[in-house]
């Protein structure tokens, strides 16, 4: 089922993967009711959300504004909705995104895929987990320059992606030497790094670490390993990838500053 719908959206064009971002989640989500994002067991669930507002939270503020990209079951900004004076939750499927009732400083925002569907200029923080690889890499370049455009001037793009170097993450993890099911493009620190300056990110720095630590870290620290790794057999460059320390560094965790 997700290597169909992904092989739709890798044939289509752009204006084809607008309509059918929301359809083909909401189809994927209709058909397979035990799909793991909707039957993911409340601790784990529970454990997700503390990290993701580990990782943001050095970047909230009470007063602002945050915008939760690819936001699910809503779970994540319902938690930061406590932290924040108003939460943007955006989402291509209303599947999966209507499944709990929200905070009254939480909107849900239906997209198509590319677009952010909020002012200019409107907000302080935006964040992304597991979002930029379900995109065709035409529209990553397309949203990463309309989450610029939505940023107040100073504001904070987090982006949490898996590193290509030790994928594919996707279910074609055991089969395939890329990834052929809804991660329509995994990608390298080096390869994000271009799309962010493309989309006007001129500041950019990345966290490293899990669960409760991170700490930031110049990029070019993570480029070095990459490079490293790259020279190496894919075999052995995988294997040592997936090792549990390199991962650290690995897991993509990168800084936009406006």
């Amino acid at each position: 089922m997700e290597k169909e719908i992904a092989g739709r959206l890798r044939k289509s064009t752009r204006e084809e993967r607008k309509r059918l971002y929301s359809s083909s989640y909401d189809e994927l989500f209709r058909r397979l009711p035990r799909h793991q994002q909707l039957t993911e067991d409340e601790p784990n669930k529970a454990a997700v959300i503390r990290q993701n507002l580990i990782m943001v939270g050095r970047f909230l503020n009470p007063s602002g504004s945050l915008l939760d990209v690819g936001s699910g079951d809503c779970g994540f900004a319902a938690e930061a909705a406590k932290r924040v004076r108003v939460v943007y939750a955006v989402d291509v499927s209303r599947e999966i995104s209507e499944r709990r009732p929200l905070p009254r400083n939480v909107t849900l925002l239906i997209s198509d895929g590319c677009s952010i569907p909020v002012p200019a200029g409107s907000i302080d923080v935006i964040f992304s987990s597991q979002l930029m690889e379900h995109l065709h890499p035409e529209d990553a370049v397309e949203q990463l320059g309309d989450i610029h455009r939505a940023l107040v001037s100073g504001g904070v793009y987090l982006c949490v992606t898996p590193n290509a170097l030790s994928g594919p993450h996707d279910v074609s993890r055991n089969f395939d030497d890329v990834p052929t099911g809804l991660h329509l493009k995994e990608y390298t620190v080096r390869e994000l790094l271009i799309l962010f300056r493309a989309a006007g990110f001129s500041r950019i720095r990345a966290l490293v670490g899990a669960r409760s630590f991170y700490r930031e870290v110049s990029v070019s620290q993570l480029l070095a390993l990459e490079r490293l790794l790259e020279r190496l057999p894919e075999r052995p460059r995988k294997f040592l990838a997936r090792f549990p320390l390199i991962r650290l560094f690995l897991g993509i965790k990168l800084i936009g500053l406006k």
